[in-house]
């Protein structure tokens, strides 16, 4: 006998797409909060909008991207002390803004139907290349000037495709965030790359009356929110829920979930929770709101050799 199904009970695709707008909702708040650090992708964004559809451009309009580029890569987190940026200027983004002035113009905001076109997606990962190796070669001057030392790890893309976002919002920035948002809802991998990025365009093509309709309604004025900005903004806000928030039902389920070992009147927190170790979410204060009545037993909290956690109870 087939059983009815439940009220809540929705096919995976109807309930991710309520989740990503669900989730888009609650970024968009901060959009709208006056002076948010939000606000610095639309401002960056439509800047590079107006200059390129300016039918000449002068060295100051340059120098203008310049200062837009670098506080909102700033803002976003680029310039933080072990960022090599942190040792220039904003005049050091000078290239890599003529790069985006000179590239196809049909980029400029484009969508899963324009990136379908293998002629605009070659130019897309063009670029891509031109500024991942013009960054890489500032970060090695700034090396070998501070530290005497070569670099031997690769530039991350973090930073390459946070300047896509920023001035052509044509792929999301695969940041940690991100990058653990879709991952998350098996959508596409973590890496950017040609894969990921053309799954995200399948994802978006499949699923786009929806999201469209949606998408449409995130305006400012005259700026209108991109697709990729979109799905930036979506799988970002579950990435960050999921690792700040979601996770914490994993630490609610310890006890049914048996994973804590009582010996010797120590707490053992085995491998399941090993993620929050690691983050340093996992203290005192959990034990003690996990475990109220030993409020005044639990007086240590300390990692151990193996990953995991202890608390010891007197």
């Amino acid at each position: 006998m087939k059983t009815c199904p439940t009220a809540n009970t929705k096919p995976k695709k109807q309930y991710l797409i309520e989740k990503l707008i669900k989730n888009t909702e609650e970024y968009w708040r901060f959009c709208k909060k006056e002076n948010s650090r939000y606000l610095s992708w639309e401002h960056c964004y439509s800047a590079f909008c107006e200059v390129r559809n300016k039918k000449s451009i002068t060295e100051s309009d340059k120098d203008r991207l310049c200062l837009h580029l670098a506080f909102y890569l700033a803002s976003w987190g680029m310039y933080r002390g072990s960022s090599f940026l942190l040792q220039q200027d904003n005049k050091i983004h000078r290239k890599v803004v003529e790069m985006i002035l000179n590239s196809d113009k049909r980029l400029q905001g484009a969508g899963c139907k324009e990136l379908i076109n293998s002629e605009l997606n070659l130019a897309l990962w063009d670029l891509s290349e031109k500024i991942t190796e013009y960054y890489s070669d500032v970060r090695k001057s700034v090396s070998d000037l501070l530290y005497k030392e070569e670099v031997e790890s690769d530039l991350s893309t973090i930073l390459i495709t946070k300047v896509l976002l920023g001035t052509l919002g044509c792929v999301p920035a695969y940041d940690q965030y991100f990058a653990k948002g879709v991952a998350y809802e098996q959508v596409t991998t973590k890496t950017y790359n040609k894969t990921s990025l053309n799954n995200l365009i399948e994802f978006y093509k499949n699923n786009f009356d929806q999201l469209e309709s949606y998408r449409v309604t995130l305006q400012k004025g005259n700026l209108e929110y991109t697709q990729m900005k979109l799905l930036d903004m979506a799988f970002w806000q579950i990435g960050f829920t999921s690792i700040n928030f979601e996770l914490h039902d994993e630490r609610d389920r310890i006890d049914e979930k048996t994973v804590i070992q009582r010996k010797n009147n120590e707490l053992t927190f085995e491998n399941s929770v090993n993620l929050f170790i690691d983050e340093k979410r996992l203290d005192r204060n959990h034990l003690i709101q996990k475990w109220p009545q030993n409020r005044n037993k639990i007086i240590l909290c300390k990692t151990t050799g193996a990953g995991s956690i202890e608390g010891k109870i007197f």
